[in-house]
């Protein structure tokens, strides 16, 4: 089955979608922002503090909208701008696998066309 693109998924579906940490890595805070290594491919990512908070919520499994309703209320961002910033920032993290791959929404979970591009809550690859 294909992998879903965070990026066009269909916003109604969030509701269904759950992410939780990959099992392969490492992850050290470092004053607010975060340093993740993935054991299994070595490679290490960078987030900033909106993304290291990210990180923490989804040592658990957590759905897309739960993440969404919580850190808009603690950082000052709105929700809409947000949800695009986070579906960027996950789809970041599956394909450095920190997130295992999502196969189980429907077919039609997958939008065609894209966002624009904005800037995001960080991953920085290294």
């Amino acid at each position: 089955m294909k992998e879903i693109d965070l990026k066009n998924i269909d916003p109604s579906l969030l509701n269904q979608l759950e992410i939780v940490a990959a099992q392969d890595q490492i992850s050290r805070d470092l004053g607010g922002e975060a340093v993740i290594l993935n054991t299994k491919t070595g490679v290490y990512c960078g987030l900033n503090e909106v993304g290291a908070r990210i990180w923490q919520l989804i040592q658990e499994p957590s759905k897309v909208d739960d993440l969404i309703r919580t850190v808009t209320s603690e950082y000052d961002v709105e929700p809409d701008r947000f949800q695009h910033d986070l579906l960027n920032l996950l789809q970041k993290m599956l394909v450095s696998e920190l997130i295992p791959a999502i196969q189980n929404l429907r077919p039609q979970a997958v939008r065609k066309g894209g966002y624009s591009h904005h800037h995001h809550p960080g991953i920085n690859p290294s």
